[in-house]
C-alpha cells in the first residue's frame, strides 16, 4: 500500500498493481489527488476504518472477497465516502446492482476509462457536496423544531398524528409513543368545546381542505384533563403530483389572552346591564313591575340563568318573591327551606336579608352550605349563585338573588358591581315607600345615573358609545388619551374613520353583525391623531329600546399590548 499527500485523498481498492498504478496517475493527474492503494478487501477495511478518505473506486474482483460485498460494507456503516466502481468490459450487471447498493457511479476497464473517470469523480463528488448540504439542512431544520417554542405537528388526511415536536409532547403531557399514530380528536382536541362547540367537524374540515383554514382558534386539552385555547396555523403537505398528503400546524397558547378577554367580555356585559337596569329604575312606576323588569333583564343579558327578588315580610318573617325571572319551579321547591319556621329560615336569602351582608357560593356542588339545594340546582345548571340585601335606612327589606352556569363566577369585582346594583335597587324600594316624595326619588336616581355615566368618565377603560350608523355619540377621558382627540373633534363621526384602511371594510360586516347579534369581540387596528397605529380588542353590547329597535351599542376599547401593537 503506498499513499501520497494531497488535498483530495482517495482509496483505490484493485488487485491489479499495474491497474491501480494508472488509476493512481490519472487521479494525480486531474484532481492532484493522494491515493492509497488497497489490493484485497482486508486492507480496504482497515484503511477506511483507520483513514479519512474524499472518494473510494472499487473492483469487483478481488483475491479475498466481492466487491460488491465489500461495498455493501461500506454504504452500511454510516456516513461515508462516495464509490465508484471500476468494471471488467461486458460486466453491465455488476455495475447496475453496484447503483442499487448505493454507489455513486460506474466506469468500465477500457480504451474509454481515461476519458470517463474524470466525470465520474466530479459527479460523485458534487452529488455527495449536495447530500452533505442537504443533511446540514435537514439537521438544522430539525433543531428548529425541536428547539422550537411554539408547538409544531403533522396530521394525516384522517388527523392521525404522524409527527410532533418537543414542545409540543411537553406541553400536552404525552410521550411520543404514546401520542403518535393516533387522531388529535379524543387526545389533544376534545369532541366538544366548552363553549359548545363541536371540534371533530372543524378538524376533518382543516384536514381536507390546510389551505382554506390558514388560521384557527380553538380550545385544545392537555393529556390530565386540563383545557387551554391555542391559536393554530396551517398550511398543505403535498406529494410530487400536488395532491394534499397531510397538514402542518403551528400553535401557540394563548389561554392567559383568552382569560383576559373573556373577563373583559364579562364586564363589558355586566355594565350594560347595571346601566339598562339603573335606566328602568329612573323611570319605574309599579313595584311588582319593576322587580319582574329587573329579573328579566338580569337573565336576558345573558350572564345569569335565573334571578329573583326576594322581599321580606316583616310580620311573619318569611321571605317571599317579589319578581322573578328564568325560574322552572326552582323558587316553588326551595323556598319551603328558606321559611321554615316564624323566624328566618336557613337558607341564604333569609340570612342576607337579616344581616344585611352578601353570600357567595362559587361552586354549588361542593359547597356544604348548599348542600340541601344540590339536586334541585345541578339539575337545572346552577353552578354559582350569590345573594344581595336590599335594605333601607338600617331596615331589612329583601334580598337579590342571582344564578350562573359558571363555577367562580362572582370575582370580587363583580360582587362590588352587584352591590352597587344592589343599593340602587333598595334605593328604588324605599322610594315606592315614599309616594309623596316620588319627585325627589327620581331626581336622586337621575343623579344616581350620573354618577355611572361619572364612573366611566373616569374609568381607565376606554369607552365609547355608537348610533345604529356606526356614529359616535360619546366617547369618555380614557378613549380620548388613547386617540389624542379632543371631544368635539370625534363626537359625531363615523367610528370607521379612525381605523386604518385594511379594517374599514371589516368593520362595515362586523358592526352590520353586532347590531343583529347584540354583541361583539373582534380585533381592530386604529389610526390616533398623530398618524401612529395602535391595536385594540372591541368588546360591545348593543342597547335595544322596548319596541326591540337600536338605541346604541355600548362598546369598551381593550388596547393590546407588545411590539406588534404599535406601528408608526
Amino acid at each position: 500500500m503506498s499513499i501520497s499527500a494531497s488535498t483530495l485523498r482517495v482509496l483505490t481498492v484493485e488487485d491489479d498493481a499495474d491497474f491501480a498504478k494508472m488509476l493512481e496517475m490519472l487521479l494525480r493527474q486531474r484532481f492532484a489527488a493522494g491515493t492509497v492503494i488497497a489490493g484485497d478487501c482486508s486492507t480496504a477495511r482497515r484503511a477506511f476504518l483507520t483513514d479519512f478518505f474524499h472518494l473510494i473506486t472499487l473492483d469487483f474482483e478481488l483475491p479475498d472477497g466481492n466487491g460488491l460485498e465489500l461495498l455493501e460494507e461500506i454504504t452500511a456503516s454510516g456516513e461515508h465516502p462516495p464509490v465508484i466502481m471500476v468494471t471488467g468490459e461486458g460486466d453491465e450487471e455488476t455495475a447496475s446492482r453496484a447503483l442499487m447498493l448505493g454507489a455513486h457511479g460506474y466506469v468500465v476497464k477500457d480504451h474509454r476509462m481515461h476519458a470517463l473517470l474524470g466525470g465520474a469523480v466530479e459527479k460523485a463528488l458534487e452529488s455527495e457536496k449536495y447530500r452533505k448540504a442537504l443533511l446540514h439542512s435537514e439537521r438544522q431544520y430539525r433543531e428548529l423544531v425541536e428547539l422550537a417554542n411554539s408547538i409544531i405537528l403533522k396530521m394525516d388526511g384522517e388527523g392521525n398524528l404522524v409527527f410532533i415536536n418537543r414542545c409540543g409532547l411537553e406541553f400536552f403531557g404525552y410521550t411520543m409513543d404514546e401520542i403518535i399514530g393516533r387522531n388529535v380528536v379524543g387526545t389533544i382536541v376534545p369532541e366538544v368545546e366548552s363553549t359548545g362547540r363541536g371540534l371533530s367537524a372543524m378538524i376533518r374540515d382543516i384536514v381536507s381542505e390546510p389551505d382554506s383554514h390558514h388560521s384557527n382558534f380553538n380550545e385544545n386539552m392537555l393529556r390530565d384533563g386540563k383545557r387551554v385555547w391555542i391559536l393554530w396555523g396551517n398550511r398543505s403537505i403535498r406529494d410530487e403530483d400536488g395532491n394534499v398528503i397531510g397538514t402542518l400546524s403551528i400553535g401557540n397558547d394563548v389561554t392567559e389572552l383568552q382569560r383576559s378577554t373573556a373577563n373583559l367580555e364579562h364586564l363589558t356585559s355586566l355594565y350594560s346591564l347595571m346601566i339598562s337596569i339603573i335606566r328602568k329604575l329612573t323611570h319605574a312606576g309599579d313595584p311588582q313591575v319593576l322587580f319582574n323588569e329587573v329579573c328579566r333583564a338580569v337573565v336576558e343579558n345573558g350572564l345569569f340563568k335565573m334571578a329573583w327578588i326576594g322581599l321580606l315580610d316583616e310580620e311573619t318573617g318569611d321571605v317571599v318573591p317579589g319578581g322573578r325571572a328564568g325560574d322552572d319551579g326552582y323558587l316553588d321547591r326551595t323556598l319551603s327551606d328558606l321559611n321554615a319556621s316564624r323566624r328566618l329560615g336557613p337558607g341564604a336569602a333569609g340570612i342576607v336579608a337579616r344581616d344585611q351582608r352578601c353570600h357567595v357560593c362559587n361552586d354549588i356542588l361542593h359547597d356544604g352550605r348548599m348542600e340541601p339545594l344540590w339536586e334541585e340546582a345541578v339539575r337545572r345548571g346552577y353552578c354559582s349563585s350569590a345573594v344581595f340585601p336590599l335594605f333601607s335606612n338600617g331596615r331589612a327589606l329583601g334580598s337579590l338573588n342571582l344564578y350562573a352556569g359558571t363555577p367562580g363566577f362572582f370575582n370580587d369585582v363583580t360582587v362590588d358591581l352587584l352591590e352597587s346594583l344592589a343599593w340602587e335597587i333598595s334605593f328604588a324600594i324605599e322610594s315606592f315607600e315614599h309616594q309623596k316624595e316620588r319627585d325627589l326619588a327620581i331626581e336622586a336616581l337621575r343623579e344616581s345615573e350620573e354618577r355611572y355615566h361619572g364612573f366611566y368618565e373616569h374609568s381607565p377603560l376606554k369607552y365609547q358609545s355608537l348610533d345604529e350608523n356606526g356614529c359616535l355619540i360619546t366617547v369618555n377621558s380614557a378613549w380620548l388619551k388613547l386617540m389624542g382627540y379632543e371631544p368635539e373633534e370625534v363626537v359625531g363621526s363615523w367610528f370607521g374613520e379612525f381605523l386604518t384602511p385594511e379594517d374599514v371594510e371589516p368593520f362595515k360586516r362586523k358592526f352590520r353583525e353586532f347590531l343583529a347579534e347584540g354583541k361583539v369581540h373582534t380585533r381592530l387596528e386604529m389610526i390616533r391623531k398623530d398618524r401612529t397605529r395602535r391595536c385594540v380588542w372591541l368588546d360591545g353590547q348593543v342597547w335595544y329600546d322596548d319596541d326591540g329597535f337600536v338605541k346604541q351599542a355600548n362598546c369598551i376599547l381593550h388596547e393590546e399590548t407588545g411590539p406588534e401593537s404599535q406601528a408608526g
